[in-house]
């Protein structure tokens, strides 16, 4: 994959900066969310109230249980802002704000992918 002809660091050694910063956990938190929904940047409920009907089930059931609504965990404004911060720190103002929202999942799933030792 490349990113930017005109950037200070190669895809390999950018791959190897972030698999580095993930560490173990990161990456096997981004792996999980892969396998769960298909992609790193995935969104779902908190409490996964899916039992396959239209979800306002298990609406009105967890607001009676806990007195409030299920709440949604978009990977995209919590992990993914980290990712994009870390990339920030690398490149600054390299990129716009654009690149890095259109561009940090496909890292992520490209440091994800490889088996290379941390």
């Amino acid at each position: 994959m490349m990113i930017n002809d005109n950037l200070d660091c190669s895809d390999m050694e950018l791959r190897k900066k972030l698999r580095k910063w993930l560490g173990e956990n990161g990456i096997s938190f981004f792996r999980k969310v892969k396998e769960k929904y298909g992609r790193v940047d995935a969104c779902w409920v908190e409490g996964d109230f899916d039992d396959g009907s239209d979800g306002m089930t298990e609406l009105r059931k967890a607001i009676e249980e806990t007195q409030h609504p299920p709440i949604p965990h978009p990977v995209h404004f919590r992990e993914g802002m980290q990712v994009r911060n870390f990339l920030r720190a690398i490149y600054g103002k390299t990129w716009n704000d654009h690149d890095y929202d259109n561009r940090w999942a496909d890292l992520v799933d490209d440091a994800i992918a490889t088996g290379e030792e941390l």
